[in-house]
């Protein structure tokens, strides 16, 4: 057992001393940490390695990538092992449609480098979330949220060289909305993650955060839900990625065009092609995690899950809490999105398998983030 478990599950140690057989300890194990293995076979590489771990996952050993040595490392699917620094670290793509959750950036900042105060997290430049030092920008820049927190706050070549995938080496923020490129998703095939929103509750944020407060009209709400058709499908496919993200975040100039008489603003009216459907929905196949915002807590219990590390209970904290005058998804109400839908609908179905592969529930999602506040009450 200790060769097959690396060390005794507690349950086991007063059995075998007390004199139970062998067979009966091992069943004993087997009861105990009972996990149905075979349900989900193994069609490709993050279910291959997950299976791979499942052993120590079942006796409380599953480690980070930090506390892994060599031998190991690759056990843990988002780890990697660098040969320069000698060491096994994290190794992901955060792929980060806008409005789908940069507070997810504390959880994947504490696996990653588990030396960051407790109360690291995205900060809001209040000061007055979770903690006030760690929600403090520098006033020269208030950069806020997942840019602040990676190029001031802790950079990136000094926390987390040669963790996150970046676009280049002059962009030190691993949450900027970019899209993935066909360079990009063969060098970190099997390393992304993200979490994915309903696109409807995604276009409502999107339209409450970039939208010109005293031109607030449910025409206009219209127009944009127009040009954020099929963002995240093209973001994901990497065809037309750049113009897509620029079309949500250029709105207040777009504002002043109803009539959509701009070049950019017919680029913007461009929709995916079933083609591109396909090539993100594909993608999919390159994620080690895949979340949804529309369920944070249980995503973030699951990425321990799966993954192992500390969870902290600033990973619970809402970095950016929309504040809405106006009920804009109760105003879209109709609305379909049926590009983007279709990546939500497949991103889904990886999450909930995920959720019951690793039996997660109020009571084990307490287990595992046993500090989570009241989020599995």
């Amino acid at each position: 057992l200790k060769t097959l478990y690396g060390s005794l599950p507690p349950a086991i140690e007063p059995a075998m001393a007390s004199g139970v057989t062998l067979v009966a300890c091992i069943f004993q194990l087997l009861h105990i940490h009972a996990e149905p293995q075979c349900s989900f076979p193994a069609h490709d590489r993050a279910s291959a390695l997950i299976q791979r771990d499942t052993t120590r996952r079942n006796a409380g050993l599953l480690l980070s990538c930090e506390k892994r040595d060599q031998e190991n490392c690759l056990e843990n699917q988002i780890c990697s092992w660098n040969q320069e620094m000698k060491r096994c670290q994290a190794s992901m793509a955060w792929f980060h449609p806008m409005k789908c959750g940069s507070t997810f950036g504390a959880t994947l900042a504490h696996f990653a480098n588990s030396s960051l105060p407790e109360m690291a997290h995205m900060p809001t430049c209040s000061g007055t979330l979770a903690d006030g030092k760690e929600d403090s920008c520098n006033p020269k820049t208030k950069l806020q949220g997942p840019l602040e927190f990676f190029r001031n706050k802790y950079p990136l070549d000094v926390w987390f060289r040669d963790v996150f995938w970046t676009a280049s080496d002059s962009d030190k923020d691993p949450a900027n909305h970019r899209p993935v490129d066909d360079e990009a998703y063969e060098e970190w095939k099997g390393h992304f993650v993200g979490l994915f929103r309903q696109p409807k509750s995604r276009v409502a944020s999107a339209y409450n955060h970039f939208s010109t407060r005293s031109v607030r009209t449910p025409e206009n709400l219209r127009r944009f839900s127009r040009v954020s058709l099929g963002v995240v499908t093209m973001m994901l496919s990497g065809e037309d990625g750049k113009a897509s993200i620029g079309c949500e975040f250029r709105w207040p100039t777009m504002e002043q065009d109803p009539g959509c008489q701009s070049d950019y603003c017919k680029t913007c009216m461009t929709l995916p092609t079933e083609a591109q459907v396909a090539k993100a929905i594909s993608r999919l196949d390159g994620f080690a995690f895949v979340g949804l915002t529309d369920h944070f807590d249980l995503s973030v219990c699951l990425f321990h899950a799966m993954f192992g590390g500390d969870c902290y209970p600033v990973e619970f904290v809402n970095m950016r809490p929309a504040v809405y005058r106006q009920n804009f998804t109760q105003q879209l109400d109709g609305f379909e999105d049926p590009f983007d839908q279709r990546i939500y609908n497949a991103a889904s179905q990886i999450f909930w398998a995920n959720v019951r592969r690793f039996n997660l529930n109020k009571v084990t999602c307490q287990r595992i983030c046993p500090n989570s506040g009241a989020a599995f009450d």
